[in-house]
């Protein structure tokens, strides 16, 4: 993202002090991208922040589809492209549907920025807090934005101003906060005083290292190991690692099993006694684990589905 060294604390981009991971409710799966738009909210029928959040996204994702239709040698005229990713993100009602500009339809960068404009000014703290915490790796509860409610509209027209200039990198950020949001188990609907509150015993900083941990990797960076009831597609068990570091395991609990116990694990995959699925991304594991046994592994799931996008069957 770019950042201007005069507005350090304005631009949705700009450097910001520690971030920490904040999550939707434990036990609940995210509500379908699109349920709501921006200017909802200021009309008096406030979406939730989740979809909101999906919804900045979504347009976010949209500029760099427009960047790459803006490439010399691409293969059909950029015009037909952007037409054709606007048609792709409009959604009826929403603030998504492109707008009738001087020039023509609304680019994609156009639409990002007037959604972002249009935010009210909690939920735009909200979004900025999820974006410093994403980019940096940090706790929500310590992200510092120096700007208020009371800062009034101009502060987030220079937000979204900034932020829209780099609209896939404001996409990765907002996933990565997002994720670590859900492992650490934060209902984003609470209003964002509540935020900086944060558990400190021992479960809650493990649940924040393995959110930093998802932030800050790319999915195929993971090796996975689910295992599923007998006789059944539910996942009861869910192993995960990242590179060097120590396992991770899910089921009612979140714990650090000893490498001899998942080779164990394993060697009862391999001879064939446990109904399992070994697989070097998270992203081929999200589909299994729309249905999961385990307050713990369902947490984990929410978190996992934050970081690669939801399976097709939860939209």
């Amino acid at each position: 993202m770019t950042q201007d060294t005069k507005r350090t604390d304005t631009g949705l981009d700009s450097p910001a002090s520690p971030a920490t991971g904040a999550a939707s409710a434990a036990g609940a799966v995210s509500p379908p991208a699109g349920s709501g738009s921006p200017a909802a909210a200021r009309a008096g029928h406030a979406p939730t922040c989740e979809a909101v959040l999906k919804s900045i996204i979504s347009l976010a994702q949209a500029t760099m589809r427009e960047a790459l239709a803006r490439e010399p040698g691409a293969r059909e005229p950029a015009a037909r492209k952007q037409k054709s990713a606007a048609a792709t993100d409009a959604k009826p009602g929403s603030d998504a549907t492109p707008a009738t500009e001087v020039g023509g339809a609304a680019t994609a960068q156009q639409r990002l920025a007037r959604a972002l404009r249009d935010l009210a000014p909690e939920m735009a703290l909200k979004l900025r807090t999820l974006m410093v915490a994403g980019r940096d790796g940090l706790g929500i509860h310590s992200v510092k934005i120096n700007m208020t409610l009371g800062d009034g509209d101009a502060a987030f027209d220079v937000a979204a101003s900034d932020s829209s200039e780099n609209g896939p990198l404001l996409a990765e950020y907002l996933r990565r906060g997002h994720a670590m949001a859900c492992a650490a188990g934060l209902d984003l609907e609470r209003p964002i005083a509540s935020w900086a509150a944060a558990e400190h015993n021992l479960d809650e900083r493990a649940w924040l290292s393995f959110g930093r941990q998802l932030a800050q990797s790319q999915p195929d960076d993971w090796q996975c190991l689910t295992f599923a009831a007998a006789g059944t597609q539910e996942v009861n068990k869910l192993y995960l690692k990242l590179g060097e570091h120590a396992w991770w395991s899910f089921q009612a609990l979140l714990d650090r099993p000893s490498v001899a116990a998942v080779n164990k694990q394993k060697r009862a995959l391999t001879r064939g006694r446990s109904k399992a699925v070994s697989t070097p991304s998270l992203k081929a594991i999200a589909p299994r684990l729309l249905v999961a046994e385990g307050r713990a592994l369902r947490r984990a799931a929410r978190a996992i589905w934050a970081r690669v996008g939801e399976p097709a069957e939860s939209k």
